[in-house]
């Protein structure tokens, strides 16, 4: 093989190196096997035989003209043979220019690189944004993050300040410092520019210190002050600061942040007639709640919040590419490839890590630096990460059953190799990942030595390793099954363990399946050579030891009936063997891993369980575990989650385990629409029913695991069982005034209490013209009273002290209301329905022909808003004072958008109903200094109209839709044309 290699690298074009990859699929090796082939013949890779002939081509095109740009130094290299990017060419030309020219050459070969290359620089931006891309989870659960960093770094001129919330190790300052890369390559800051870093909790002992480090302060400010001192807000002048830990900044240091943010102006510490000028993005992170840290006016001075989620909501395939991430960045800081082993990457992906991507980080640079010392010491030739390299907390992570069986399998089956030259990274070999029953013994001896060394407490010994052992079995048994041969097979177990062993089991198989249903086959050849050594373990009188026994006793409680039964049976059947307890465990283990899963499961409706918050975690954890395996899949929507987003989470899953259709179990809100839009989407079938317990979820369990029930037969089923199932209304019931009705056994004046109680914490009842109707009760007229009620207006939720049953209205007990959950529970339900109301309605109410001014002459932005805002005051929009309070947000930051367009709005407490009001001028204005609009959208809109900011977030970025909008004649076609297009936009 190696004289081949040698063969090909000889023969191969110069110009394009072979890679590995075709070096491997040429040989009919493996890709990893050509690597190790390379090293040890000392052949470098592809990239670096082919340097020398392309540095040649370089050289030779540079000394014929060495004013070439490098596109068109790019196109002669192609048309030479070369397959080559545009950007290696760039780097090598730069190389070069040094070693060939003088340095005064430089700069004119630059500048004609400048004209040159004009195009490319305008699709910088476009380019820089892939930056982005290369986060993990960028299209996943933190594409909603990502897409706001973008926008807050874009927008002009200079970007939006911005706040990043986040537990510890999140990766709040890793997004910081990437928005700066994005700033800088898409040229909303030079490259010159600065981001300065302050870490505000170093000086929270001493708030006049940390003043001073980020104002900076001027002679004779305080003693020891002998000279003026740039703050660190003055070098990131044209740049970004960072401020860590915001939170920590002193309320003092908050104000003066005020004159930055407003007008770009600040004092230093004893500075009392100049001030000093600055351009400046702010981004400040902390993990604490901002509005119980931050003053109200400094908080409303950071227009743009992103919240990064832990690491626990975070899907398993990031978590997944984040520990392949990390152990890429070791392997390339030490020069070693590097094995981790399937327990190990299992333990990591499960373990729970408080500490976020920070302490994942920490774990495995901790791993690395214990098998280094290993490595070492015994002369290795790599790094090989077992289970027991890592913190016992980490190796806890064996213990969990977080995640369903299949998203488990799908990463750990195998043990992993990276490179620290490679991007791809391979496998182990399979011998890692089984183990067969005879050493099963063997295997318990040796890891309960090496974690005894390690100062781990027996008890929790035996789980890790039991845990071991089953997933090992589990993996065992499945590749027995897929590799026997049947009676060939049979032949060579007897051979092995005697005919008398085999055929006792073969009858031990035959009575667990009377009670268990049937099993693999390949269970009667590895059991047989399991009690082949138990048998001889027991003679020489070797202890049995089942780390497991306890928890098979527990939690599958029929497999351990069986295998009691079957140890009784192989007691009477093979003289002279006493089995102790601890093999009914081992033999339960079997039973567990070789069900045959392929029974019915082509019928099987699967289940998922949706909930806002965790719940639905919880939900599948005590499901699962009373069945005894995972049969419940289940996603979790934060609070403040986009609901798209857990939406796009939901087609993924559904899209992977559907089998025959999906039945959707929700709690609440929007969640009740997902089963439509899923299958609109994936054209897999769904039934969704609302309001789920755990009652339900496991009477659903159960069912559907007979593989009998169709997913309509499922849903009826439950349908008629539970009368509280949740249904999505239909558009029309929509409109309805919506209605909170409170209740109190002692009388309507306690009820009346109620309702002030919900007025003063919830404001967004009164904001969206929610009414409170308080009731006493009524004897048994209540429910009567409330359905009548129900029928002209839409009760969307019942407060009290005494549960009406009401089908279909959430109930809410007065003390839940007071806890956090339950007043967030109930936000959500009232922004799901203002949500829905505002999807059904459209834009229709909102685009006024009477608001519209096509063909608009105006000379000066204050004319525009003058008119605009008198057109929304005359038709009863908005309040007297509107008009004022637009022009002073005007004064604090231009309300510039893009492509000409520019968005004047004030604060909703000015409003009166939602309103647009729209200006196409002939010519522009000049609405900030460097900006010029001839498309002015005035808006007149409460909190809850994000679908309309959305739309007019899309038409602002379609140069098409926008060159329409100026060319139609009259207020009708325009208006007719925007309200066409939000339809279009929000199906």
């Amino acid at each position: 093989m190696e004289k081949k290699l040698l063969e090909l690298i000889e023969t191969e074009d110069k110009k394009n190196a072979l890679s590995d990859a075709e070096i491997a699929e040429k040989l009919l090796i493996s890709r990893y096997d050509v690597i190790k082939l390379r090293k040890k013949l000392d052949i470098p890779d592809y990239s670096s035989r082919r340097l020398p002939y392309l540095k040649e081509t370089i050289i030779d095109m540079l000394t014929k003209n060495k004013h070439i740009s490098s596109v068109e130094l790019t196109k002669l290299i192609e048309a030479n043979g070369f397959n080559v990017s545009r950007f290696l060419v760039t780097r090598l030309k730069e190389e070069l220019i040094k070693e060939l020219f003088e340095n005064d050459f430089i700069e004119e070969i630059e500048e004609v690189d400048k004209e040159v290359d004009c195009k490319f620089e305008q699709n910088v931006k476009k380019q820089s944004n892939r930056i982005f891309e290369k986060i993990i989870g960028s299209e996943g659960s933190i594409e909603f993050q990502i897409s706001q960093a973008i926008a807050a770094v874009m927008y002009p001129p200079s970007g939006l300040h911005t706040l990043i919330l986040g537990q510890t190790g999140t990766g709040k300052s890793f997004l910081a410092e990437t928005m700066y890369k994005i700033a800088v390559d898409s040229g909303r800051i030079s490259k010159e520019s600065s981001l300065i870093k302050l870490n505000c909790a170093d000086y929270s002992d001493n708030p006049q210190l940390l003043l001073s480090q980020l104002f900076g302060y001027v002679k004779g400010a305080f003693t020891g002050a002998a000279i003026d001192k740039a703050g660190l807000i003055e070098k990131a002048n044209n740049g970004i600061l960072f401020l860590d830990e915001i939170h920590r900044l002193p309320l003092e240091g908050q104000e003066i942040l005020f004159s930055v943010m407003d007008n770009g102006k600040y004092r230093k510490l004893g500075q009392t007639d100049n001030e000093e000028k600055v351009s400046v993005m702010i981004i400040g992170a902390t993990t604490e709640e901002a509005n119980s840290h931050l003053l109200a006016t400094f908080r409303r001075r950071i227009p743009m919040v992103i919240e990064l989620p832990p690491l626990s909501s975070r899907t398993m395939n990031e978590r997944y590419e984040i520990i392949i991430n990390f152990l890429r960045n070791e392997a390339l800081r030490i020069g070693l490839e590097i094995h981790l082993k399937s327990e190990a990457l299992c333990a990591l992906l499960l373990y729970d890590c408080v500490g976020n991507i920070g302490q994942l980080k920490s774990d495995i640079q901790v791993a690395c630096a214990t098998d280094y010392l290993r490595y070492l010491n015994e002369n290795n030739k790599y790094l090989s990460l077992d289970v027991s390299d890592f913190n016992i907390y980490v190796q806890q992570g064996l213990l969990r059953k977080k995640y369903s069986n299949d998203e488990i399998n799908k990463h750990f089956n195998q043990g992993i190799v990276i490179m620290p030259d490679e991007n791809e990274i391979t496998f182990l070999d399979e011998k890692d990942l089984y183990i067969l029953p005879n050493n099963i013994y063997m295997y318990i001896e040796k890891r309960y030595e090496t974690l005894k060394k390690q100062g781990i407490p027996q008890k929790l010994i035996y789980s890790i390793v039991g845990k071991e052992i089953d997933i090992k079995l589990e993996r065992t048994a499945k590749y027995i099954s897929l590799n026997s041969k049947d009676n060939s097979e049979r032949k060579g177990i007897i051979k092995i363990v005697g005919k008398e062993i085999v055929e006792t089991v073969e009858k031990m198989v035959e009575l667990a399946e009377i009670n268990l249903g049937p099993l693999n086959k390949s269970l009667v050849y590895s059991l047989s050579l399991h009690l082949c050594e138990s048998i001889h373990r027991i003679k020489e009188d070797k202890p049995i030891l089942c780390p497991e026994l306890e928890e098979i006793k527990q939690t599958h409680i029929l497999e351990y009936e069986t295998a009691s039964e079957m140890i009784k049976l192989a007691e009477s059947s093979i003289l002279g063997v006493k089995f102790p307890e601890d093999e009914k465990g081992f033999v339960s283990m079997y039973l567990k891993n070789n069900i045959d899963s392929f029974v019915n499961s082509n019928n099987k409706v699967k289940i998922i369980i949706i909930t806002h918050g965790n719940v639905s975690e919880e939900m599948a954890k005590v499901v699962n575990k009373i069945i005894g395996y995972e049969v419940i899949h289940y996603i979790c929507m934060p609070l403040d989650e986009n609901p798209k987003f857990a939406l796009k989470r939901t087609i993924e899953l559904v899209k992977k385990i559907n089998q025959n259709g999906i039945l959707i179990l929700v709690d609440m809100g929007s969640l009740l629409t997902f089963g439509e839009l899923i299958t609109k989407e994936s054209g897999i079938p769904t039934k969704t029913i609302g309001r789920v317990d755990v009652a339900m979820a496991l009477e659903v369990a159960i069912k559907a695991e007979n593989g009998e029930t169709t997913l309509s037969e499922l849903y009826d089923i439950v349908k008629k069982q539970n009368t509280y199932i949740g249904y999505m209304r239909r558009p029309e019931d929509t409109n309805k005034k919506k209605v909170i009705v409170t209740l109190c056994i002692t009388g309507e004046g306690a009820a009346l209490g109620i309702k002030k109680l919900i007025e003063d914490m919830l404001p967004e009842v009164s904001r969206n013209e929610i009414e409170i109707i308080p009731l006493g009760i009524m004897g048994n007229g209540t429910d009567e009273y409330i359905k009548k009620i129900h029928a002209n207006k839409e009760v969307i939720a019942i407060i009290g002290t005494i549960d009406p049953k009401i089908e279909n209205i959430k109930f809410f007990p007065i003390e839940r209301i007071m806890e956090d959950m339950g007043l967030d529970e109930l936000k959500q339900i009232i922004s799901d329905k203002i949500q829905m109301q505002i999807l059904n309605r459209g834009i229709n109410n909102i685009i006024d022909q009477k608001l519209i001014i096509p063909n608009a002459i105006f000379n000066t932005k204050e004319e525009v808003i003058n008119s605009l805002a008198n057109l929304l005051e005359k038709q009863g929009y908005v309040k007297d004072n509107y008009k004022k309070s637009v022009h002073e947000r005007e004064a604090q930051m231009p309300t510039i958008f893009v492509n000409g367009i520019a968005i004047p709005h004030t604060y909703p407490k000015y409003v009166i109903k939602p309103g647009i009001a729209i200006a196409i001028l002939k010519k522009p204005v000049k609405w900030s200094e460097d900006y010029l609009a001839d498309i002015i959208i005035m808006l007149a809109l409460g909190y809850n109209y994000k679908p309309v900011y959305k739309y007019i977030y899309k038409i602002s970025k379609d140069i098409e839709i926008l060159q329409k909008i100026r060319s139609c004649k009259d207020e009708e076609e325009i208006a007719n044309y925007l309200t066409e297009g939000f339809y279009k936009c929000i199906d």
